[in-house]
Order: structure tokens, then sequence, then C-alpha cells
């Protein structure tokens, strides 16, 4: 499978958006869990369930929080403590 990741914008409260390209015949909700799935992959880490369509990977030493809805589509939400530019240089870093 084969999606078009980027940014398509950041919030001042932690909040980042992802398109995974909507002309993927595979849409949105795949494209989240293709993309969550590499990153567990690729960092060797582990996917926690947090809640309805939250998600954590353990050993992610950013601790994102990445999140599906039909509303939305892909979204992370960064900590505080976690500056936009190094959480968006780490998620381009899987598309």
């Amino acid at each position: 499978m084969e999606f078009h990741y980027r940014i398509e914008k950041c919030t001042e409260d932690g909040w980042i958006f992802i398109s995974g390209g909507a002309e993927s015949d595979y849409g949105e909700a795949n494209a989240f869990a293709y993309l969550l799935k590499k990153i567990e992959r690729e960092t060797g880490g582990t996917i926690e369930e947090l809640g309805e369509q939250q998600y954590r990977i353990k050993g992610d030493a950013l601790k994102l929080i990445y999140q599906w809805d039909g509303l939305f589509g892909i979204t992370v939400i960064r900590p505080d403590a976690v500056e936009e530019a190094e959480a968006v240089a780490y998620l381009e870093k899987f598309f």
C-alpha cells in the first residue's frame, strides 16, 4: 500500500493534522492504521490503546498520541514539552 502523507496544519495547543492522501483508494482510516503500524515497526515500540481511537506507541520518546476519527481524520497530539518542529520532523521520517 502506498499513501501520500503530509502535514496539513499544526495548532498552538499541540494538534497536528495529517492527510493520508485523498487520492488513495484505501481511505483515511486505513492510512491511519498503516502509519501507526509503520511507526511501531520502525521504532521497535508497541501500540498501546488509550481510549476510543487513541493510541500511543510505548517506547516513543516524544510520547505522541495518535488519534483517528471521521471528522478530523488522522491527528497527532503532542505534549506541551515537545516542540512543534521536533514532532513534525519525527513524524515526517515515517512518510
